[in-house]
């Protein structure tokens, strides 16, 4: 069980390890609860995974990472160790070489070992399985602990809510982070003899993560917690995964190391070390390309390249070293136009969705769960995301009618969602409305022939408009709407939705 700790934060990663005490009750948000063994990859107990992230998302990521329990267990428990320890094992050598780029090998290895004894300890490296069609996520200590490194929930709950234990990565970066820490303070421990006494050094830094800092010589004493010192000496000393682990060198089914960084594309065909893609740069906007031959086409960004993909570039990998100038006669499209095209199931932005049945409401594509959002409430469209993977998976950023913003899964190309409808109407309540409006930007705003084309008159501020239509175009999802008005009819700039929404800066909505 990791414990809390008053550890600095040293390393950058999407979340803090810092996290305030809670009081959450027994088995909080463990639906459909099973039971398991005492065995490696079937610890107690499991409930149902997508009570944090995206079963979709789960999926793609660590597919190969998890138990199914329908199979032949000796058969299915051999397969999943010879992956899950291909993870862990690179983790642990990817994180500690991030640390100290100069670590020797003999340290490395130590502290490969001692990350192999704590998900031996924690959980038997147990964390992702399936049963009866549904992923569930490895709970222990009464709900508490949280997967393979059993991230506890009275003490990280900021990061399990927002889906950081849920993800396998996720989990052993939040315990890499303490562990290390831990290590580095053994180091110079009184009950250590010296830096390279792995075996009292390992220990001690065992003791600080179960038990926090202050316990960093514990595994010395007679105590309450003295069982869990012991427990974790012994599964080090015996290391009993190794006669579960027929494949020791295995190549990790993903690129380990990308995702201990905090990467979003470094699965499947995303991790594929072919590079097809690059970024490019033209009029010092930046684009992320694909070659056909001798044809270069580029698309807003690399979040974007899944439609290129859809578009028949065979797009594997991503060169992001450096920005190269994008050839003369490359094809630049517009996100939003290629995207569309490209996926007709696609929601625009700035139009609304429904949800047909109760869906999570999540803070990424396929993470943390916010809220749950019910059958038949409309969602305006803020953003989407598409993965560059072998099915396309489709996520909306979306306003709840509470206000809260997060993201929905919508589809994929094998199979079109049962969560949600596209609304045929035009426009979204809470982003552009069609109608009556005002100018609001001081200064005015130019009236245009196209969206951003040649300049007919300047619209001044508190000039009555009617909106007839919108286009929402480039990375930021810039908003330009076409408009009726005294002084002839056009189109305006109305401001951004991405990184923050600037439409109020420039027009006013619904105003008589």
């Amino acid at each position: 069980m990791l414990k809390p700790g008053t550890w600095l934060l040293l390393f950058t990663f999407t979340f803090s390890i810092a996290d305030a005490a809670s009081t959450t009750p027994n088995y909080w948000k463990c639906n459909n609860r099973i039971g398991g063994t005492w065995e490696f990859a079937t610890a107690p107990q499991a409930c149902d995974a997508n009570s944090f992230g995206e079963d979709q998302t789960l999926k793609h990521r660590y597919g190969v990472q998890v138990l199914d329990l329908s199979v032949s267990r000796s058969a299915e428990r051999a397969r999943y160790m010879n992956e899950l320890y291909a993870v862990i094992r690179d983790a642990a050598d990817y994180y500690i070489r991030r640390r100290k780029p100069n670590v020797s090998d003999t340290e490395r290895q130590a502290f490969r070992r001692a990350i192999l004894a704590v998900a031996h300890q924690e959980s038997f490296f147990s964390h992702y399985r399936k049963s009866s069609g549904a992923y569930k996520l490895m709970r222990g200590d009464f709900g508490h602990g949280h997967g393979l490194m059993q991230i506890d929930d009275r003490f990280h709950f900021v990061n399990i809510d927002k889906g950081y234990a849920w993800d396998l990565v996720g989990n052993l970066r939040l315990a890499l982070e303490i562990y290390y820490q831990a290590w580095e303070q053994a180091a110079k421990a009184s009950c250590v003899s010296r830096g390279s006494n792995f075996q009292a050094r390992t220990r001690s830094a065992y003791s600080a993560y179960n038990g926090g800092p202050s316990q960093i010589c514990r595994w010395t004493r007679a105590s309450s917690w003295a069982a869990n010192d012991l427990g974790f000496f012994d599964k080090w000393t015996d290391r009993q995964w190794e006669r579960y682990v027929s494949q020791p060198n295995k190549v990790s089914s993903f690129n380990v190391g990308c995702v201990v960084d905090g990467g979003e594309s470094c699965f499947g065909d995303d991790s594929n070390p072919t590079v097809t893609a690059f970024l490019g740069i033209s009029n010092e906007r930046e684009y992320a390309c694909a070659k056909s031959n001798s044809k270069t086409s580029c698309v807003n960004s690399a979040r974007d390249l899944a439609c290129l993909s859809a578009a028949g570039f065979s797009v594997t990998g991503l060169s992001a070293s450096k920005t190269i100038a994008i050839p003369s006669g490359a094809s630049l499209f517009d996100r939003h136009k290629l995207c569309g095209a490209m996926l007709s199931s696609l929601a625009p932005v700035g139009s609304r969705i429904e949800t047909v049945k109760n869906v999570y409401l999540r803070e990424t594509p396929g993470g943390g769960a916010l809220e749950i959002i019910q059958s038949g409430a409309d969602l305006d469209v803020l953003d989407f995301e598409i993965r560059n993977d072998a099915v396309r998976s489709r996520y909306y950023r979306v306003i709840a009618s509470t206000g809260k913003i997060g993201w929905v899964f919508g589809a994929s190309d094998t199979a079109n969602s049962d969560l949600i409808r596209i609304n045929d109407s035009k426009g979204g309540e809470r982003i552009v409305k069609l109608g009556p409006a005002l100018v609001a930007m001081s200064g005015g705003v130019n009236l245009r022939k196209t969206p951003g084309g040649e300049r007919i008159v300047v619209i001044p501020t508190g000039t009555r408009v009617t909106i007839e239509d919108f286009e929402i175009r480039g990375r930021d999802n810039e908003v330009y709407v076409l408009v009726r008005s005294a002084l002839g009819g056009g189109w305006l700039y109305a401001g951004r939705i991405l990184p923050t929404m600037t439409i109020s800066e420039w027009i006013k909505m619904g105003v008589q």
